[in-house]
């Protein structure tokens, strides 16, 4: 809806951000199937596509949001810093998870609970969410 150009970089990350949602699938298939396997290897190879997918929406928002780059034609009307945790709050924990599932998957699993915390974290050690876009518009300043 703000984007009124493209370049070569957003297409590339466009793609590799569809290519890694259409294997999600396959490494979910992957999981489940070998769910008793004596490895983690699956568990790994599950948590390293979601955790791609989610670096690749990163970086594709903080390129279309970078005004060097032209590529919106309207301003953006929310906080990019708020918009930055939410994206790298669950790399964070994807990251956590892949450390984890190294000892054991079992012991892994049960953090996938801290992705409903993004929230309550944000707001706590990140920067206060702006109530309204007034708000916004001050904080940015």
């Amino acid at each position: 809806r703000h984007v009124g150009n493209y370049d070569s970089k957003m297409v590339l990350l466009n793609f590799l951000l569809l290519a890694s949602v259409v294997l999600l699938p396959f490494s979910t298939g992957f999981d489940t199937e070998n769910f008793r396997a004596p490895t983690a290897l699956p568990f790994i190879l599950y948590n390293l596509n979601c955790m791609a997918a989610t670096f690749l929406t990163y970086r594709l928002f903080m390129h279309v949001l970078d005004e060097r780059n032209g590529l919106r034609d309207a301003p953006w009307p929310g906080d990019t810093r708020w918009l930055r945790g939410e994206l790298l709050y669950p790399i964070a924990v994807f990251t956590l998870i892949i450390a984890l599932s190294f000892i054991h998957p079992g012991i892994a699993a049960p953090f996938y609970a801290l992705l409903a915390f993004e929230g309550p974290f944000l707001r706590r050690f990140w920067i206060k969410k702006p109530k309204t876009q007034s708000d916004a518009v001050s904080a940015k300043k």
